[in-house]
């Protein structure tokens, strides 16, 4: 039957017009894509999170081990400098003394101020711990332990007669 056709009902030979047919539905909307979308979104802000941490360690760790062993930081320094400057093997030989030398006034210097840092740092431990409970004054005194060994050079703290209270 072609639209517009006459449909007979009945036997008294009765007719009408067929209705036109219905228009196809519209394709369901496809939240998938949404969903897709957002599940990108997360995976993507997960990703800059676990990244940004990975660098904050890897940098601190750097950091205590130059803090740790300054020993290694002349030649530590100048591979870093090398791979970027590429030095002849003489100007890396030069570099790599010429930072042990300002490496070495640096460290005397340190020691000669070291016990006026020292002394700060323990009135401020003092005057923290004087306003704090007994039980906040033993996880006081475990934290500051801690970021003295972490962060502070073991010579200077040792030099200092603190080492780790």
């Amino acid at each position: 039957m072609s639209e517009g056709a006459n449909v007979t009902i009945g036997s008294g030979g009765f007719s009408m017009p067929m209705p036109a047919p219905l228009p196809p539905p519209p394709p369901p909307k496809n939240r998938r894509k949404w969903l897709a979308a957002i599940l990108v979104f997360f995976v993507f802000i997960a990703g800059m999170m676990v990244g940004s941490g990975l660098t904050i360690a890897v940098a601190v760790h750097r950091l205590q081990i130059a803090f740790r062993h300054p020993e290694e930081v002349p030649a530590r320094l100048t591979t870093f400098l090398d791979k970027r400057l590429h030095f002849s093997r003489e100007q890396a030989i030069e570099v790599q003394r010429l930072i042990a030398k300002r490496q070495s006034r640096l460290q005397e210097i340190r020691r000669q101020v070291q016990p006026q840092i020292q002394s700060e740092l323990d009135a401020l431990r003092q005057e923290i711990s004087d306003v704090l409970t007994p039980s906040q004054q033993a996880k006081w005194d475990r934290l500051y332990s801690e970021a003295v060994r972490t962060w502070l050079p073991a010579a200077a703290t040792q030099s200092s007669g603190n080492t780790t209270r």
